[in-house]
C-alpha cells in the first residue's frame, strides 16, 4: 500500500513538472491581455517578437490597461476609426507611463482642454501608413507619418529609437503592427 501511495506521488510530480514547462519561454495564452509588452533587453532578442495576437490595432490599445491614454487620444480625435479600416498601419503607440511623464502643461493642452487640433495632430504623429517590420527600423532611417511628421529612426547600444521614444515592445495586429515606446511623440510647436 505505502509503495502505491509513493508510486501515485511521482507520477502526479512528473506530470505536474512535465506541464510546467520552461521558464525562459514567452507564449501568449488565450486569456492574456492582447498587447503583450516585452522588455526585448531582458529577454535578448529585439527581434523575437510574438506573431500569434490577432486583434485589430485598436482593439489592442482597448485591452492594454497600460495604453489606456493614447487609446482616450484615439477615441477623441476618431483617429480609433481610421485604424479599425482594411487598410495597413504602423503604430508607434506611447505607454501610459509616456503620458504621465510630460509636463502638467503640455499633458492638459492635449489631454483636458478642447484643443483638438493639437491633439489630433499628436496622435497622428504616431501613425504610419503601412507596415515598417522592425528590421527595418535601421540607425538613420527617417519615418515620414501619416501627417508628414518625420520622426528619425536611430540604434543604439542594441534599443531601437523613434526620436527620443525607445521601443519596449511590440505585437503583431490583424492590420499591422504595433510599437509601445516610452514618451510621447509630440506636435511640433506645441
Amino acid at each position: 500500500m505505502k509503495r502505491h501511495i509513493i508510486y501515485n506521488f511521482l507520477i502526479i510530480g512528473a506530470i505536474f513538472l512535465a506541464s510546467c514547462g520552461s521558464h525562459n519561454e514567452f507564449k501568449l495564452k488565450p486569456n492574456d491581455n492582447a498587447f503583450a509588452v516585452v522588455n526585448y533587453a531582458e529577454k535578448g532578442n529585439l527581434h523575437d517578437y510574438e506573431k500569434a495576437t490577432v486583434k485589430n490595432i485598436t482593439t489592442i490599445t482597448q485591452t492594454a490597461f497600460y495604453l489606456n491614454e493614447i487609446d482616450l487620444s484615439l477615441k477623441k480625435t476618431g483617429m480609433d476609426e481610421v485604424l479599425n479600416q482594411g487598410a495597413s498601419f504602423t503604430f508607434f503607440a506611447p505607454v501610459n507611463d509616456a503620458f504621465n511623464n510630460l509636463d502638467k502643461a503640455t499633458l492638459d493642452k492635449l489631454m483636458f482642454n478642447s484643443n483638438a487640433t493639437l491633439l489630433s495632430k499628436t496622435t497622428e504623429n504616431h501613425i504610419y501608413n503601412g507596415i515598417i517590420e522592425i528590421q527595418a527600423l535601421t540607425d538613420g532611417r527617417t519615418i515620414t507619418m501619416a501627417n508628414g511628421y518625420k520622426a528619425k529612426v536611430t540604434v543604439k547600444d542594441g534599443a531601437i529609437f523613434i526620436n527620443n521614444a525607445k521601443i519596449i515592445g511590440t505585437n503583431r495586429a490583424s492590420n499591422g503592427l504595433v510599437f509601445a515606446i516610452d514618451q510621447v511623440l509630440l506636435a511640433q510647436n506645441n
